[in-house]
């Protein structure tokens, strides 16, 4: 768990300031990397919810498409992830939690609370200013924008990659389910 800085300490921020220790910039890279792995899927798995309603899946030739590019259109168009989850649950309830309550339970119950603790993750990583102190050589201190500064360790880091992961294995198991729905 990451711990306060104190308050006599100094920081070096910078663009390319945490590259002074690789492997902890690198680790902030696969946070946001993982991040957009799972924000793709969410998306395509909206794009793929629209295209089966109601059988009027988009043909692109002969051939069925697994997604709507309108549907990857909206969700590119809105920026807000919370109003994105609020749309994929809106879209959920309409087309699935009447056929397959199971299914709908699970993303309310397990998929969902994993959501939000991937997308907290993803927030406090991305969502605040990174910088060295030479009194911590084995951490980066990451400033938010209003708040106690924080030094993370290697560890810190991999616990709030594990999260998205975690959450990203949990949503591909609700994509399954949803295919067996929809196919």
């Amino acid at each position: 768990m990451p711990f306060a800085l104190p308050d006599d300490k100094s920081v070096n921020f910078g663009p390319e300031t945490i590259l002074e220790r690789p492997a902890l910039a690198a680790r902030v890279g696969q946070i946001a990397n993982a991040w957009t792995i799972f924000e793709h899927g969410f998306a395509r798995t909206y794009a793929f919810m629209i295209a089966r309603q109601a059988g009027n899946a988009p043909r692109s030739g002969t051939a069925l498409l697994t997604s709507n590019p309108a549907g990857l259109q909206i969700f590119d168009t809105i920026g807000s992830f919370r109003l994105k989850q609020e749309l994929f649950v809106l879209l959920l309830k309409v087309l699935v939690e009447e056929r397959e309550p199971d299914v709908a339970e699970f993303y309310a119950k397990v998929a969902a609370p994993r959501i939000v603790l991937a997308k907290m993750a993803r927030d406090k990583i991305e969502r605040g200013a990174w910088g060295v102190c030479s009194d911590y050589p084995d951490g980066i201190v990451r400033a938010p924008l209003v708040g106690q500064s924080e030094v993370y360790l290697e560890n810190d880091l991999i616990d709030e990659l594990t999260t998205i992961i975690e959450a990203t294995t949990v949503f591909e198991q609700l994509r399954s389910k949803l295919f067996d729905v929809f196919v």
